[in-house]
């Protein structure tokens, strides 16, 4: 069945390139030929792109003389022939495949966040929540290999960029970390699929927050009154929410309330009563419930407004003196 072959191009190689064997086989019955490539004999792992094909590309780990095997049956009757592949070392160590780094990516904007090192933070409230990582690599690289905590094949890209949650042609999928402290390592490799020789692998530790309702600057003393006419009497919820209320003589006033890790204000509305506001730090967003009634009206009674950025904290004062309190931020 065998016609010609089996053979290597080329016959001597050296690492980290592969070489390609193939066979010609044809069958005196009908149907179709079955192929199965193996390795018989050599000091290192052979590892075939693609074992059953009568043409494939083979990789070595190690150098030394290899012999390759390659089976073809009809299904009736099965013939088998060997090549001899010789295999030398590497020539300078700049070719050999390396995990140089690694680099948080935005999965949403395919744009880089920051580069991630060991001991390194990753804070969902800062970078979001769809995330993944890519190794940065140097060398002859054919495959990068991630070990993720337990899992020591979490995934093995064979194509740059080389991302631990893969990506389609630079379009990286997205991937949300859990929280906690997480152990990671990639590990390059010469040819696709882990195979051919490993080259220098980079492993690191990082940690997961979700720091919102923390983050950002501080106040001292954490609750102020403007002006001091004005006084806090009670506290009302806003949308699951702790809000101060503050009442007192006609006139501008305000209470700022951060002792809950929210951001909060009352406002007095200049007339003989007081306004509710609430501050959402997470999106620079105001609620206020303009008629007064403590609760949220989404038929257009209340207000609705986006002014500040994450981490600011609310103000109100009477700032153009009219008499009437108005929104701010610091």
């Amino acid at each position: 069945m065998i016609t010609a072959g089996p053979q290597a191009a080329p016959s001597s190689v050296t690492l980290p390139a592969s070489a390609t064997v193939s066979v010609t086989a044809s069958n005196p019955a009908s149907g179709a030929l079955t192929y199965s490539w193996s390795k018989t004999a050599g000091p290192g792992t052979a590892t075939f792109t693609n074992a059953a094909a009568a043409s494939t590309a083979v990789a070595f780990s190690a150098a030394g003389s290899y012999t390759l095997k390659v089976t073809v049956s009809n299904g009736q009757a099965t013939v088998s022939g060997t090549v001899n592949v010789s295999v030398a070392s590497g020539g300078s160590s700049s070719s050999q495949a390396k995990v140089a780094s690694f680099t948080l990516v935005n999965a949403t904007t395919d744009q880089d966040i920051a580069p991630l090192t060991n001991g390194g933070v990753i804070n969902l409230a800062v970078t979001g929540t769809k995330l993944n990582i890519r190794a940065d690599v140097s060398g002859s690289v054919g495959s990068v290999r991630f070990a993720l905590d337990g899992n020591t094949n979490f995934r093995t890209e064979s194509a740059a960029p080389y991302a631990l949650a893969g990506d389609t042609s630079g379009n990286y999928e997205a991937w949300t970390p859990a929280l906690g402290s997480h152990s990671l390592t990639a590990t390059p490799y010469s040819a696709a699929g882990a195979g051919g020789t490993a080259g220098t692998p980079l492993s690191i530790g990082f940690t997961v927050t979700n720091a919102a309702a923390t983050a950002g600057p501080q106040a001292a003393p954490s609750s102020v009154t403007l002006p001091a006419s004005a006084t806090t009497t009670g506290s009302v919820s806003l949308s699951g929410q702790s809000v101060g209320i503050t009442s007192g003589n006609t006139g501008s006033g305000a209470t700022v309330d951060n002792t809950s890790g929210s951001a909060t204000a009352s406002v007095q509305d200049g007339t003989t009563g007081c306004s509710i506001a609430l501050f959402r730090p997470s999106t620079g967003e105001w609620l206020l419930d303009l008629n007064g009634n403590r609760q949220w009206d989404v038929n257009g009674a209340d207000g609705l407004y986006r002014f500040g950025k994450s981490g600011d904290l609310p103000v109100t004062g009477d700032w153009n003196n009219d008499g009437i309190a108005e929104i701010g931020v610091f």
